[in-house]
């Protein structure tokens, strides 16, 4: 490698990371809570207005 090709090197790395958002940390585990009972769907018809 080159000297002119170490800051080009650099410089693609750090565009690379741009914009990259979120948690930078491992989100908890969300408790596993008991499944709901399935239900049948409400029959009754939605009305006009």
């Amino acid at each position: 490698m080159n000297h002119r090709q170490i800051p080009l090197l650099l410089i693609c790395l750090l565009l690379v990371a741009c914009g990259q958002t979120g948690p930078l940390y491992l989100p908890e585990p969300e408790p596993e809570a008991a499944p709901e009972p399935e239900t049948a769907p409400d029959a009754t018809p939605a009305e006009d207005t």
